[in-house]
């Protein structure tokens, strides 16, 4: 989806998508985009769409597994910095040393700083930061982004927002399972968002089909919920995608009353409640779908 978007408005004028990664605790830019100084060479390598770029002089940029071990070129993981952090970096955290080390190497055994974010490095080095660590799920061993099954979702043309959140799987470890607002076109004659919380058969096949195409059949949703005003998100604009991962989570267990840890930052707190209400729509209509894939795999 973002190479298509670049080539259809940016290619065509010239223009670029200049991107960089850093984070407050580096107390630097990072990963930046190339600076195009005037002559004598030689030229900074070229901007990469969907890339922050290459590793700062003085910054080691790494991605490992779980268990802190580097992973191959262009395969995702955790998106660490190796030590010393540059003279620029956090040491405490509000003068609390052992908080700091709690927060970011603890992880690793002091050997990496967490950064937080999931991503990749490919061939030539450029650093392709994909979502948050807390936003990979475990798809049949596949470490997935739910920001690239989000993408392939928004892409179709009647879905104007998405989340997509990992629920628990007996075969699988987890499934993307994703909670969708349609656009104002979808409803057709009428001027209301449809009311039940399950997509027709239609929408349904043509999002699974994309999500197929663009990610790979691993990503494949393990259902789809459809609502207005159900998506969480802070003051700032970030979606609580934790909120609705919590939600699913205990609909699966048929707990759809258990109460769900919501931060003081959310900007509508009834959309929670719409959220929680979807859920319950829709796993008391499709749930016995995931129950029996659990007892399945029990046998």
């Amino acid at each position: 989806m973002y190479q298509a978007l670049f080539d259809k408005y940016a290619a065509p004028s010239g223009a670029h998508v200049i991107d960089n990664w850093w984070s407050t605790e580096s107390s630097s830019t990072t990963a930046p985009p190339p600076v195009h100084h005037p002559p004598p060479p030689p030229p900074p390598p070229p901007i990469r769409p969907g890339s922050a770029g290459k590793a700062m002089p003085g910054f080691d940029i790494r991605v490992v597994n779980d268990d802190g071990e580097e992973v191959a070129r262009g395969s995702m993981g955790n998106i660490v910095l190796g030590m010393p952090l540059a003279p620029t970096a956090f040491r405490t955290l509000w003068g609390d040393e052992a908080r700091y080390y709690k927060s970011y190497l603890k992880r690793f055994d002091g050997k990496w700083m967490d950064t937080g974010d999931a991503g990749m490095i490919d061939d030539e080095g450029y650093v392709h930061v994909m979502s948050r660590n807390d936003d990979v799920l475990n798809v049949s061993a596949h470490r997935l982004s739910s920001g690239g099954i989000e993408q392939a979702v928004s892409s179709h043309p009647l879905v104007a927002e998405c989340c997509v959140v990992g629920i628990p799987d007996a075969l699988k470890g987890q499934l993307p399972f994703a909670f969708i607002t349609l656009s104002e076109c979808a409803a057709g004659a009428e001027e209301e968002h449809p009311s039940s919380a399950i997509p027709s058969d239609k929408v349904t096949a043509e999002i699974q089909s994309l999500v197929r195409t663009q990610v790979g059949a691993i990503a494949t949703l393990g259902g789809i919920i459809q609502g207005r005003g159900m998506i969480p998100k802070t003051r700032s604009g970030k979606t609580l995608r934790r909120v609705l991962r919590e939600l699913a989570e205990n609909a699966v267990h048929g707990e759809f009353e258990r109460p769900v840890a919501v931060p003081s930052t959310v900007e509508d707190a009834a959309a929670v409640e719409v959220a929680r209400g979807k859920v319950k729509e829709y796993f008391e209509s499709m749930g016995h779908k995931h129950k029996a894939i659990e007892a399945k795999a029990k046998l």
